[in-house]
Formats: structure tokens, C-alpha cells, sequence
């Protein structure tokens, strides 16, 4: 049983890559340095301040403008933080944050963050977009976090480790549309902290009330007006024209609001509330507008420019003259129109079916239907004619990830298959929207595996087989924050999973008994073809097991989620050579121990030098060690082999 128990403990070693509460501090002693200040105004900046390493944990920055984080995140600072982040009343939006990320990896007790907002929405589990560790300062900030999925849980809006720094005036503004929230934690997930003072949260959202587990870590719920976000930096409008500005409000009570022109001459300002306000056109030129609302929490503006534009037919229009989208996808266009006025316009494909065309005056969204070309064209009549711009789209084939599921029943076991299967695809390759997986066919007829069983007398383990393709089309995807995890109920996942190394996806084997599987087996890891990635499933406390009958629960410490396989598909190219492999004929979808026993005996002895070698390590009357390689993947020896079985019928 030593052998088993170190393989136990490399497996579990393996999985827990991103387990709750699971962080590597960095805490590397930093080169004394004086601090030597910088000014951050662009993107570009912000990135190379946090460049991932202890670059400039001692030098102070101060932001000069809003920064948007394009759909991303910087890639944070590693070592211990000292001097001051002033975000100088300007945010960081637009940003997107998974698992393990943080701006900050440890606050130093010198160290100071004020002043900032930072509007970001987060994916997966163990988010902590500000920091790791607090042992500093962090006092007048904003931190608005989104549930990008279902299934978020183990957030942290300002430092995962309480730590022993101090947390003065902070807010912390709760966007939650996605079932799932689990453990959202209004200031720090771990540890205890009395030194949150003057600091209020919000709860927004469909989803806001069904948030389990939430902390409010010494904050106060605030129903009073603290942050506002405006949908368009900038406005414009023709003459007697309007354009609409609208605000999203965090909190709802406040004293007053208001919107005002900074030259009525050039626009004008109606329909004023918290939700935001039209402008309409007066004469040519340009003004600013200034939304305020005052609440118990403060005052809170958003300036917003207007450009007003004299009225002309329209004499010209153009758009891209090419671009690319992929299928099941879209592609934004607009048309810069020469001139403002027109009695109508209108989009058009000349290939719908490649691609189609949804118009809204110049804007338009184009769908990728099927690999190809398409010119998508948008013509605009005025007083002074018509008037065309074409842009040729290139439409791309989508890009999948196969991931195939074998789940067991065994000889001795009663207990159903599933009736379904689900894939929660998280990290890099997805927000944790459960897709639905299809059992594997052929010929009709759902694709059995039947493998023996050497461990328990010779019993004939059964797998059904399920297939779900992660869709990765137009991702770029570094294979380091790639996980999924299965189910078989479609109301989520919890914890981490499996983590896919390779674009040629998964292979997963769950199996059920401890008594028909493989917990009666040992062997090291050494006895395995370096191709093959190894899961346990007994690394969750047994009170967190039975949620949802998921992986955690059928996986207990009496079953284990045997292997997983990643290279599968360098042996396969579709379902049609997956059942060659594993299957025996194209009506019958089983094959019995004896049928393997006189193929391994009579077709593949050991050493026959032939593709599908098989080694018989020792002889009873089952065979209770056999090494089978399957065209370079071995399928584990001990107790579970596939086979090539059309190579029994002789």
C-alpha cells in the first residue's frame, strides 16, 4: 500500500492547481531603492508598471487618466509592495480578471493604495483583483466587480488575506447576473480584520439576491448613490438632433440630480434622471455636460463631451473594405457617412449563406454562418443620390476542443449511467456556461466500452461515452489557465478541475466503487507512458462532496476519478476512428473479458514488436497486471485496458 499512497499524493498534488485558497506569495526581498515616481496615463503604462515581476514595488505611481483594460488584466506585481498608488479620482474599467490575478501580490506595511477605482468583471475561482495580502493601506476606493459566469465564487474585492493593514472608506459595489455566487467577499475571503472603517457595499443585479455565502467583512450595505458609469464617453448630434446618454447607478437613494450644458447655444439637456439624459443639438460646435447626483455617500459626476454638427445631404459612405469573422460569430461595422442627413439606409449580404447582415442606421452587426466569403454592402439614399460601401468578410470555420467523458457501471453496481452529461469550460476557455454533452454514436447505437476489471474477480467494468466541444474559435489560449469540469446536473460546478495541457483536448474516466475499480490497484507512476495526466478526486473535504451529485460527491474516498488523458485526439480525428479503437464491430458495442483475454493471448503476445503490444506482467487465472499501449497511449495497466477490439475477430 505504499506505492498507492504516493500516487495518491502525486495525484492530488496534480489536480490542486487552482484549489480554493491556493496562492504562492512572492515574497522576495526587494533591492532597497529610492522611490522614483511615475505618471500612468495609457495602457501601455499601466502594463509596464505591472510587469509581473518586483520592478517598481518600491516606486509610487499616480494615474493621470481613466484606463481601459480592453477586456484584460495587467499582469500584476509580484514581490512586496512600499510605496503609494495614488489612482488620483480615476478608474481602471473594462477589465476582465480570473483565477489567482492581482494587481498587487503583497501591500507592505509602508505601502499605500487610495483613491482608485477599478471596474472589472471576474471569472472563475479565487479572484482577487487588488491584492493577495494586506499589510498596508487601502482608503478611498471603489471596487466594482461583475460575475462574468455562473459559479463565481471565492472573490475577494480587495485582498484574499486580511493581513494587518487598515481599509478607510472603501465601497464595494456588487454586480451579480449569473446563478452560482458563491463566497463573494465585500473586502478579504481568509483571515479576520477590525481595521474596516467608514466602508459601505452594494448589491446589484438579477441575480443579487441569491448570493451564497456573502461577506460583508465590517462594510455596511448602502443603499445611498457611490459610483456612476456612463455607457458613451462622448455624444454627437446634428442640429435639431438628439443623442441619449445612459448611466448606470450604483445605489439608488440620493438628494439630487442633474445634468447640465456647458453652452445651451450648442446643445440643450431634457429627460434628466439617475438613469441619465438626452441631449439635443442647437447650432454647430462643441460643449460639455455634467451629471451630478448627490447622495448621504458624497457627490458623484461624470463629465461627458458633445460635438454638434451643421446638417448636409449625404454625397458619400464608406465602410472596412475588408474583414474577417468566424462562424457562429460577429463582426461589427459602421459607415462614416459624408453629410448627415438621408432618407434611408440600408445593409445587405450577398452570400447569406456565409454570412448575414442585421443593420441599425450606420452601425451593423454581421453573423459568420459557414466558411466562405460574403461582400456585405450598405446603401444610403439622400437628396443628392445614392450612395454605396462595400465591405468584403472573410467568414473562418469554428475552432472546437473535444473533451470525451467515460462514466462506469460495473458488473456489481446497479446504479444507473447518466442520463446527462455537462461541461463547465473555465479559465481561458470559457466562463462556466454549462454545455451540454451528446453521448458518442455509431451506427445508431450509443458507443459502449467494456473493459476487464482484473481487480475484483474478473468483473466487466462498462463506460458510457460523451463528447462536448469546447468552442475556442478566434481565442489565443496558452494552456496554463485551461480547466473544465463535469457534471451531471446543469446547475454548476464548484472548485477546480481538470486542467487540458494541449489543443488536442481530454480524455476524462469516472469511475464509481472503490470495490470495481481502481483503489484495490498500485502501481507507480513511472509504470505509465509519460503522455497520460493523472486526477484524483479525494482532495475535498467530505462535507463539500454532495453538491449537486457532482464529481466531488460520485468521486469519494471509496472511488476515483482514474485518468485523464490529454493527446487524444493525435490518435483520433472524429467519433468514427474513436469507436475503431475502442470498439469491437458496428452492431454490437461491447466486448467481453474473454474476447480480450484471447486477443491479448492469441494476436498481441508480449514482445510481438506489433503497434499494439501487450505486456502480461503476471499470470492468474485474469490477469491482474496488464500493461496495454494503444497506438502510443496507454491505457492503465492494473485493472482497466483499452483495446483495438476488431483485432479479436480473427
Amino acid at each position: 500500500m505504499k506505492t498507492k499512497t504516493t500516487f495518491i499524493a502525486a495525484l492530488a498534488a496534480a489536480v490542486l492547481t487552482a484549489g480554493v485558497g491556493t496562492a504562492v506569495i512572492l515574497n522576495k526581498a526587494n533591492p532597497v531603492n529610492a522611490d522614483t515616481p511615475v505618471s500612468i496615463g495609457t495602457l501601455a503604462q499601466l502594463k509596464t508598471y505591472f510587469d509581473g515581476a518586483g520592478t517598481n514595488c518600491g516606486n509610487s505611481a499616480t494615474l493621470t487618466a481613466d484606463i481601459d483594460l480592453n477586456g484584460a488584466y495587467v499582469s500584476g506585481m509580484a514581490g512586496e509592495f512600499t510605496a503609494t498608488f495614488n489612482g488620483n479620482g480615476h478608474k481602471l474599467y473594462n477589465g476582465a480578471v480570473g483565477a489567482t490575478t492581482s494587481l498587487f501580490n503583497i501591500i507592505g506595511a509602508s505601502g499605500i493604495v487610495k483613491n482608485l477605482t477599478y471596474d472589472v468583471t471576474v471569472t472563475g475561482a479565487v479572484v482577487r483583483p487588488l491584492s493577495y495580502l494586506n499589510n498596508g493601506t487601502i482608503q478611498d476606493c471603489t471596487a466594482v466587480i461583475r460575475t462574468g459566469a455562473a459559479s463565481v465564487n471565492n472573490v475577494a474585492a480587495y485582498a484574499y488575506l486580511a493581513g494587518s493593514g487598515a481599509y478607510t472608506n472603501l465601497y464595494t459595489d456588487w454586480v451579480v447576473n449569473h446563478s452560482g455566487a458563491d463566497w463573494l467577499c465585500s473586502v478579504y475571503r481568509d483571515q479576520s480584520s477590525t481595521k474596516v472603517t467608514g466602508s459601505y457595499y452594494t448589491k446589484n443585479g438579477s441575480q443579487a439576491s441569491s448570493i451564497a455565502n456573502f461577506q460583508a467583512d465590517g462594510m455596511t450595505e448602502s443603499a445611498d448613490v457611490n459610483y456612476l458609469n456612463p455607457s458613451s464617453s462622448s455624444l454627437s448630434t446634428t442640429i435639431s438632433g438628439t443623442a441619449a446618454q445612459v448611466i448606470e447607478a450604483f445605489g439608488a437613494t440620493n438628494t439630487s440630480v442633474e445634468a447640465v450644458s456647458a453652452n445651451t447655444g450648442v446643445a440643450t439637456v431634457s429627460g434628466t434622471s439617475i438613469t441619465g439624459y438626452t441631449v439635443t443639438g442647437v447650432a454647430a460646435g462643441s460643449t460639455t455636460v455634467t451629471f451630478m447626483v448627490v447622495s448621504a455617500r458624497g457627490t458623484f459626476s461624470v463629465a461627458t463631451p458633445v460635438t454638434v454638427v451643421a446638417s448636409a445631404p449625404v454625397t458619400a459612405v464608406s465602410v472596412a473594405a475588408s474583414g474577417s469573422v468566424y462562424e457562429g460569430k460577429t463582426l461589427a461595422l459602421t459607415a462614416t457617412l459624408t453629410g448627415t442627413e438621408y432618407s434611408s439606409i440600408a445593409w445587405s449580404s450577398d452570400a447569406e449563406s456565409h454570412a448575414t447582415v442585421v443593420g441599425s442606421g450606420t452601425s451593423a452587426t454581421v453573423t459568420g454562418v459557414a466558411a466562405g466569403t460574403a461582400n456585405i454592402t450598405v446603401s444610403v439614399v439622400s437628396t443628392s443620390g445614392t450612395f454605396t460601401g462595400t465591405c468584403a468578410v472573410t467568414v473562418n470555420a469554428s475552432v472546437y476542443l473535444p473533451v470525451y467523458l467515460f462514466v462506469s457501471k460495473t458488473t456489481h453496481d446497479t446504479t444507473d449511467y447518466w442520463s446527462q452529461a455537462y461541461l463547465f469550460a473555465y479559465g481561458d476557455l470559457g466562463d462556466n456556461t454549462p454545455i451540454t454533452m451528446t453521448k458518442v454514436q455509431e451506427n445508431g447505437k450509443d458507443v459502449i466500452l467494456r473493459a476487464a476489471n482484473t481487480t475484483n474477480g474478473g468483473a466487466i467494468d462498462t463506460w458510457q461515452v460523451w463528447l462536448a466541444k469546447i468552442d475556442i474559435t478566434g481565442k489565443t489560449i496558452s494552456y496554463s489557465n485551461t480547466y473544465f469540469q463535469v457534471n451531471n446536473s446543469s446547475s454548476g460546478r464548484w472548485g477546480s478541475g481538470y486542467q487540458v495541457t494541449s489543443s488536442s483536448g481530454a480524455v476524462v474516466f469516472l469511475g464509481y466503487k472503490a470495490a470495481d475499480a481502481y483503489a484495490k490497484a498500485s502501481y507507480t507512476p513511472a509504470d505509465v507512458a509519460s503522455g497520460l495526466t493523472y486526477c484524483a478526486s479525494s482532495i475535498y473535504s467530505s462535507s463539500w462532496r454532495d453538491v449537486n451529485s457532482s464529481i466531488c460527491y460520485l468521486a469519494s474516498d471509496a472511488a476515483y476519478a482514474n485518468v485523464v488523458t490529454n493527446g487524444y485526439e493525435q490518435l483520433a480525428t472524429g467519433p468514427k476512428a474513436f469507436v475503431d479503437i475502442v470498439d469491437d464491430s458496428t452492431t454490437a458495442y461491447t466486448a467481453t473479458l474473454g474476447e480480450t483475454i484471447a486477443m491479448l493471448q492469441a494476436k498481441h503476445a508480449a514482445g510481438s514488436g506489433t503497434a499494439y503490444n501487450a505486456g502480461i506482467l503476471a499470470g492468474t487465472d485474469y490477469l491482474p497486471w496488464i500493461l496495454v499501449s494503444v497506438a502510443g497511449i496507454v491505457a492503465v495497466g492494473g485493472f482497466f485496458f483499452l483495446l483495438k477490439k476488431k483485432h479479436a475477430r480473427a
